[in-house]
């Protein structure tokens, strides 16, 4: 059980302690794991990202980094093989970030993050639309 919303309640995350003045942080630090999963669910069902974050760094270690040439060639403390694997891996988390960031500065564009809040519906059902923030009043 939780407790209520009301400022001055010691407990309440977000709300400053009437004794103490000091802000709770949010659990998990104010990430919701729901929202977080659709997310994550909604950046897979997007090829191109899946294509170029995933599959391409896959496809090109296996064609660049298996090479016997480079498997006993020293490259700092480690071979090739093994700076080339990194270097892919690293490539893929890079593009998969930037595209992330890139579908967010879309809907703040869209005015889709100004949207949700304002709505009084929950999570699941304002979701999929995306569409028009007209009924959640004036900004």
């Amino acid at each position: 059980m939780s407790a209520p919303a009301v400022p001055g309640v010691p407990g309440v995350p977000g709300v400053p302690d009437s004794d103490t003045g000091v802000k709770r942080p949010p659990n998990l630090g104010g990430v919701n794991t729901t929202v977080l999963g659709l997310e994550i669910r909604r950046l897979l069902r997007n090829r191109r990202t899946v294509i170029f974050a995933l599959v391409i760094p896959a496809v090109f270690f296996l064609l660049f980094g298996l090479n016997k040439a480079y498997a006993n060639e020293m490259a700092g403390h480690g071979n090739v093989s093994a700076f080339i694997m990194v270097s892919m891996a690293l490539y893929g988390a890079v593009l998969a970030t930037t595209s992330g960031g890139a579908m967010v500065s879309i809907e703040r564009a869209a005015g889709w993050s100004l949207c949700l809040p304002r709505s009084a519906c929950s999570w699941a059902t304002c979701c999929p639309p995306r569409t028009s923030c007209s009924s959640s009043g004036s900004r």
